[in-house]
Order: C-alpha cells, then sequence, then structure tokens
C-alpha cells in the first residue's frame, strides 16, 4: 500500500468512527430530553443541566495538555523517536494525576460548603461530586487517546472513547430509572465512566506496546515545553464552554431552569450541523500532524481548501434542511412539550452554520500547535458575546443571547482565514 493509500485508509477509517461517535452524541443528545422528561418535570430536567454544566469546565484542569501531548507524541513516533515519544508521554502522566488529585480536592470541598440555590436542591451536592470527578477523568481519555494516536490506530481509540460515552449516558438513565434522583443519575454515570475508562486503559498496555505506563521518563523540562501550547489550546475549550454551558447558567439563574432547558433543547438541535465539521476536522487531526513532521506543508494546504470547501457545504446543506423541518422535528422529539419560537430557532441556526466555515482552519493550527494567537481571539470573542448577552437578556430574553452567539462565529471566521493565510503566506507564495 501506498503512503498516499495508507493516509485515505487511515482518514477514511477516522471518518468512519467519528460518524458513529457523532451518531452516538447524537443520539444521547437527543434522547436525553424524551427519556429523563419520562421520569422528571422540566424545573428538575433544567436543575440537572445546570448541574451537568457546571464540571464541564473542571474536565478541562489539564490546560490543554492532552491535546499537545497527543500532537507531539504523534510527530515525533513519526519520526521514529519513539524514546522522545515516551518520555513525553510520561510527564504528561504524571503533571495530568497531579492536576487532577489537586482539582478533585479543591471542587469537592467548594460543592459542600458553598451555600447557593442551585446546591438547595435534594441530592444535588451528590450529583455535583460524581459530575465533578467524572469530568476529571477525560483527562486520562487523553492519554489513552495520545498514545493510540502515535501507534496510527486513531480511529480505534476513537471506538473505544464513543463506547465511553455509552456506558456512562446508559449508567445515568438506569440510575434514573431505578432509583429517580438527580443524584442517582449522577452515580450512575460516574460508575460507567470509570469502568470504561479502565477496561480501555488494560487494553492500550496491551495493544500499544511501544508507549510505556510509567513515570520513569517523566521530567520538569518536557512538562514546561508542553505547558505554553497546552494554556493555548486550553482556551478553546473554556471558551466554547462560556458559549454553550456558560449561556445555560445565565439563562438558568435570569430567567429560571425551565427557560434553561428549553433554550438548550433548541441549542442541541441547531448545533447538530456543527457536529458534521467537528467530524472532519477530528479525522484529519492525527494526520495533520503527522504530515507537518514530515514538512509536507503543500498536502497540508491542499486539505485545508478542499476539506474547508467540503464543510462549507455540509453546513449549508444541514441549514435548509433543519430551516424546513425543525419544528416537526422538535414536536416529536418532545412529544410536543417545547413550543416552537422560529426566531429564536432562526438565530441559532445562523450560528451553527457559520461554525463550519471556520472549524477546520482551527484543526490545521491547533493539530501543529499553531493556534496560540487563533486561541486568545476565540477567547476576547467569547468574553465579549457573554457579556454582550449578560446586557441584551433583561430587554430581549433569549433572542438577545441567541443574537450574541453570531458575534462569535463572525470573529472566529475572520480570524482563522488571517492566521491560516499567515502560516502558509511562503507556500501560497510559491504556488501562485
Amino acid at each position: 500500500m501506498t503512503t498516499k493509500n495508507k493516509l485515505s485508509h487511515r482518514v477514511i477509517s477516522s471518518v468512519f468512527a467519528h460518524l458513529f461517535s457523532q451518531g452516538v452524541t447524537i443520539l444521547t443528545q437527543l434522547g436525553s430530553l424524551p427519556v429523563f422528561l419520562h421520569y422528571w418535570d422540566m424545573q428538575r430536567y433544567g436543575v440537572w443541566l445546570m448541574l451537568s454544566a457546571l464540571p464541564i469546565y473542571l474536565s478541562m484542569a489539564d490546560v490543554g495538555i492532552m491535546a499537545v501531548t497527543a500532537n507531539k507524541v504523534t510527530m515525533l513516533a513519526a519520526k521514529g523517536d519513539n524514546e522522545h515519544a515516551n518520555r513525553v508521554f510520561q510527564s504528561a502522566l504524571a503533571l495530568v494525576l497531579v492536576v487532577f488529585s489537586l482539582v478533585a480536592i479543591a471542587a469537592v470541598i467548594l460543592i459542600w460548603s458553598l451555600d447557593i440555590q442551585m446546591l438547595a436542591h435534594p441530592g444535588s451536592r451528590i450529583a455535583l461530586t460524581c459530575l465533578t470527578i467524572a469530568a476529571l477523568t477525560t483527562a486520562f481519555g487523553g492519554l489513552l487517546d495520545a498514545a493510540y494516536r502515535s501507534a496510527g490506530q486513531y480511529a480505534k481509540v476513537t471506538y473505544y472513547l464513543t463506547t465511553t460515552r455509552i456506558v456512562e449516558w446508559l449508567g445515568s438513565i438506569l440510575g434514573v430509572a431505578l432509583f429517580g434522583g438527580i443524584e442517582h443519575a449522577a452515580i450512575g454515570y460516574l460508575i460507567g465512566r470509570l469502568a470504561s475508562t479502565i477496561v480501555i486503559q488494560r487494553l492500550a498496555q496491551r495493544e500499544v506496546q511501544a508507549i510505556k505506563w510509567s513515570f520513569c521518563g517523566a521530567n520538569w523540562k518536557d512538562m514546561r515545553e508542553m505547558l505554553r501550547p497546552g494554556i493555548s489550546l486550553f482556551i478553546f475549550p473554556i471558551a466554547t464552554a462560556l458559549n454553550v454551558q456558560g449561556m445555560i447558567l445565565l439563562i438558568g439563574n435570569t430567567m429560571g431552569p425551565t427557560i434553561a432547558a428549553l433554550f438548550n433543547t433548541y441549542r442541541v438541535l441547531t448545533r447538530v450541523m456543527v457536529q458534521l465539521p467537528t467530524l472532519f476536522g477530528k479525522s484529519l487531526w492525527p494526520e495533520l500532524s503527522r504530515l507537518y513532521a514530515l514538512k509536507e506543508h503543500a498536502k497540508i494546504h491542499s486539505i485545508y481548501i478542499k476539506a474547508t470547501a467540503v464543510t462549507i457545504g455540509m453546513s449549508i446543506i444541514c441549514a435548509i434542511f433543519l430551516y424546513f423541518f425543525g419544528e416537526q422535528i422538535l414536536a416529536i422529539w418532545s412529544h410536543g412539550k417545547i413550543h416552537f419560537q422560529a426566531n429564536i430557532f432562526g438565530v441559532l441556526l445562523i450560528s451553527a452554520a457559520l461554525t463550519g466555515f471556520w472549524q477546520i482552519g482551527m484543526v490545521v493550527l491547533a493539530s501543529t500547535n499553531r493556534h496560540q494567537k487563533l486561541s486568545i481571539a476565540f477567547l476576547l470573542a467569547s468574553l465579549s458575546s457573554f457579556g454582550l448577552a449578560s446586557a441584551l437578556v433583561p430587554k430581549y430574553g433569549l433572542m438577545g443571547i441567541a443574537g450574541s452567539l453570531i458575534l462569535v462565529e463572525v470573529v472566529m471566521i475572520w480570524a482563522t482565514f488571517i492566521f491560516i493565510l499567515k502560516a502558509q503566506r511562503p507556500l501560497v507564495l510559491n504556488t501562485l
């Protein structure tokens, strides 16, 4: 098999793995609403969404180290430097265990000492504790991803980690079905996450023998070298969480949990189309890192142009489909419990469609550790959007929040184009 065929085979395998992953994402997002509303009312479901939103920030406690580790280990393995790849991996393993422990202790202390209204609901503190531990465990998923990615088995680890999400989701449903409380849903979720992570780690030790799960090669130099790009990459999920979970918390605190649940339903339905650009981006990520290590810059540029065109086309097609059929889908999905508001849905649809215009560019920069300036632009845009939403919500309600989200997309389209142009300028000039 030629090098080109091998690359195509890995990308296609990754695409199918992410189709499975995105299918599971859509299934769990769409399936959660009718399942939870079968056992709970909108008030309790809104509380669950607010509690679930908080630990998202703690899942980013590795400050982006896992993604940078995956990039660097993949690049080193592509050049045949397995010794250095192991040092980087083991340094990340040591760092994530320290950060995990410190953040977990601090979070549990805060959960059981704070006196806030959201934690007054029965079982809320137990639920938030379980969800927090589960969120922190995602850092180990990043290590598993790095190990398999370095061996060219990105598709396999994607299937494994997706299965983890299925198990944890089923655990939460089982907890609700058997016992009915918010805390029981969280306990079931945590058990599913921990059990799945342990099983996959055992498989990784056997299937990727080039990567050693130990602390022997851990050193401060490698940790320090990963810290700067790691912090920059950490900004992306922080900004994303501000746009998604932050808005839910804002609505919940100003308009109530029921309205938060309504907005989240609209947001989930319109953001289904974002899963497609994300799918292609994640499938290309390890190959872009590998090509960058081998200095195949012309091939990276070609992939960027073609993949961006595909994601823009998919976003437009999905937006048109949801524009005409969104109301019917919502009625069936919620069993008529959530009313359709065309103006809010339409604005959220525009915001979601615009994401496809910059996703691939972000992946090109992030997979090659050239994302620092773009991450700052994303954070500033997200902060501005959140501030605008806070100012608009008293007068315009959900429409003000929906409109403020478009600001982020417009800024990111512009910023990604500028930074990609600068990164590829020598190559573009040579090909003119």
